[in-house]
């Protein structure tokens, strides 16, 4: 499997954006696999990915300087999201996992303390209710909110709102 180069973003910086129609912003070639980056079998004992950076799949100590791939300008927008921190924090203290362990952060439903979100909807949370009478029972309601993903939560499904409104 083999990545399209960014050589076309030289300059530009990752998160610029440029017209795109210009000969010279078309991919010229592709990473090899041998230069992606990977992390084989590390010290800890564990990987992970959930759509996450490749810089955050495993403990701390053992994961991939993004430094040392910065040449390749793969184009990472973001390093972190709620899945992975959620499942940092889970595994912060675990030592060992027995399948009880295993099964029970592969279901967990609960989000971060702290929940990320790319439009930067995630304010409503420190917002002040008063200031919005028209909206202080949504705000009430996501504010309050226990950060589970449960089905039956009437906050979720607001503050989801939010955010693909935002």
């Amino acid at each position: 499997m083999d990545v399209f180069k960014k050589d076309h973003w030289e300059g530009r910086g990752s998160m610029g954006s440029c017209e795109g129609s210009p000969r010279a912003l078309i991919n010229t070639g592709y990473h090899a696999y041998e230069d992606l980056p990977k992390l084989l079998d590390p010290e800890h004992g564990y990987l992970f990915n959930t759509n996450n950076t490749p810089f955050n799949s495993a403990h701390e100590l053992d994961n991939l300087k993004e430094e040392d791939f910065r040449q390749l300008q793969l184009g990472f927008k973001e390093s972190e999201n709620n899945r992975s921190a959620r499942f940092v924090d889970l595994m912060k203290n675990q030592e060992t996992l027995s399948m009880d362990d295993f099964y029970r952060i592969k279901y967990d439903i609960q989000y971060p303390d702290s929940i990320w979100t790319p439009s930067g909807a995630n304010i409503v949370f420190g917002a002040n209710r008063a200031a919005y009478p028209n909206y202080k029972v949504l705000i009430s309601l996501i504010q309050d909110w226990d950060k589970r993903g449960d089905t039956t939560s009437v906050a979720l499904r607001n503050g989801r709102f939010i955010i693909i409104i935002s």
